[in-house]
């Protein structure tokens, strides 16, 4: 490799490192008439097994914060076997540009498609509306979930999952509600005049299976204790919160809520 080759390289590699790891695209599995998203990389594992880069760097892929692994993999489920039936660039959506499969697999890639005896694992397919959105991408809550348990590329069980139960607030969805709500319900004949002063509150909160505020905390404290104590009241005075589904069960979720406290705030609820 010449120096100019090792310093593209050394970009890339650069770059990568930089952007998380967790932010990708799904890749795609077909089932019967269903195609579902998974976030599960059976391709990760080959490339490991077999010290083999050719997946990253190469002209095929295209790299974005959305895919930091440089491809999406469309793969497919058939009389209990898992096959992989294409590798897309990251730009697929734009140009649907697929890899050259029998210039990557050889004689492994026969009727389009090629059989992945080579990974064992689990892979959570996701099916349906997507409930609620999180920045994370798997961790995100569909309407339903299904679970492939494969080994060396044949199906051995499956578990199907349903997070119907799944219920959002309309305060979560609804930031200006939401801060209305509190600043509202405020006590401000307990906060002391602050003048030019405006003091954020960061307070941590979960909710239980109902929806209701079961545990609040700051992460911080930089003012007086009565602001802390007014900021975890109010937050545990909201009525209804998200109630999150993962797997079937119902999963606490930590939040995060910033309360704000000056004299301009209080002169909106304060006649």
């Amino acid at each position: 490799m010449n120096i100019y080759k090792k310093q593209i390289a050394l970009a890339i590699f650069i770059l990568f490192t930089y952007i998380s790891a967790r932010a990708q695209m799904a890749d795609v599995i077909i089932l019967n008439t269903d195609t579902m998203r998974i976030f599960t990389d059976p391709l990760e594992s080959m490339s490991i097994k077999n010290n083999n880069a050719l997946f990253y760097f190469d002209k095929d892929t295209c790299a974005s914060k959305k895919c930091v692994k440089g491809y999406v993999g469309e793969w497919l489920l058939d009389e209990d076997k898992l096959y992989l039936k294409n590798i897309f660039n990251c730009c697929y959506e734009k140009d649907s540009v697929p890899a050259d499969m029998k210039k990557k697999f050889g004689k492994k890639y026969k009727k389009d498609r090629v059989f992945a005896d080579w990974y064992t694992g689990k892979i959570l397919a996701y099916k349906g509306k997507v409930l609620f959105k999180d920045e994370e991408p798997s961790e995100s809550v569909y309407e339903k979930e299904i679970q492939f348990k494969i080994e060396k590329g044949e199906v051995k069980g499956t578990k199907k999952f349903d997070n119907s139960k799944t219920k959002i607030s309309t305060y979560y969805t609804n930031q200006s509600s939401l801060t209305d709500f509190l600043e509202s319900n405020i006590n401000w004949k307990k906060i002391p005049k602050l003048k030019d002063k405006i003091l954020f509150v960061d307070i941590n909160f979960s909710v239980d299976s109902l929806g209701k505020i079961s545990k609040a905390n700051f992460t911080k404290k930089e003012f007086d204790q009565l602001y802390y104590d007014e900021a975890i009241r109010v937050i545990k005075k909201i009525p209804n919160w998200n109630v999150l589904y993962f797997h079937g069960v119902f999963k606490p979720k930590a939040y995060v809520e910033t309360i704000e406290f000056s004299e301009e705030i209080r002169k909106k609820y304060v006649k």
